[in-house]
């Protein structure tokens, strides 16, 4: 009977032990799913803001919301399907994962809009795209969001900025005419990958 009474006892222990612990993982994860305006990273075990790139929260809290804002902005001229392609470029190219389903939209004023991701690692991404681009803004070679998708910046309409091997620029010029549909060449220049596609 003594050892019954004991065993009980270390089993109520053990299950109110496993219940601390488990409120205290799923006790915050639940509470921030529960709040339309918040966004639970699995990576970083934070809830942070659905949208840490938005001026407001971003101003206040650099260090902890930027880590989830691409360094770059959308320009708009591209179509959906495009825009897509650069997502997940990007998200393979820079962050080492890929993305697993859009959780997040909103446009903040008319000249903005904002899409977060939930990745494959658990990580959170938001990237931001400018509105009102019309037909004469778009360019024969969208090189700035081309090169961006790999991280890099732009150094006119048709070259990426940096240190490239052939074979880097070779696959942002594959990568160009798949966005494309043009069949596209990339050539090593002076710090860049010049992309030229064809007419």
């Amino acid at each position: 009977m003594k050892v019954s009474k004991i065993m009980l006892a270390s089993l109520l222990g053990a299950i109110a032990i496993n219940s601390v612990m488990a409120d205290e993982y799923d006790g915050p994860r639940n509470r921030c799913k529960a709040k339309s305006d918040k966004h639970w990273v699995e990576k970083t075990k934070e809830c942070i803001p659905a949208n840490p790139c938005d001026t407001n929260v971003a101003i206040n809290n650099p260090d902890v919301y930027s880590k989830y804002c691409t360094d770059f902005i959308m320009s708009g001229r591209l179509s959906k399907n495009q825009e897509k392609m650069v997502y997940d470029k990007y998200v393979e190219q820079v962050l080492k994962t890929r993305i697993v389903e859009q959780t997040y939209s909103t446009a903040t004023d008319l000249s903005h809009i904002f899409y977060g991701f939930t990745l494959l690692d658990g990580g959170y991404i938001v990237f931001q795209q400018e509105l009102g681009f019309s037909e004469s803004d778009k360019t024969p070679i969208p090189a700035f969001e081309i090169c961006h998708a790999y991280g890099k910046g732009t150094c006119g309409d048709d070259c990426c900025l940096g240190d490239f091997t052939d074979s880097q620029c070779i696959e942002i010029a594959t990568f160009a005419s798949t966005l494309t549909g043009k069949t596209c060449n990339g050539t090593i220049g002076t710090y860049s990958c010049n992309i030229k596609c064809d007419e």
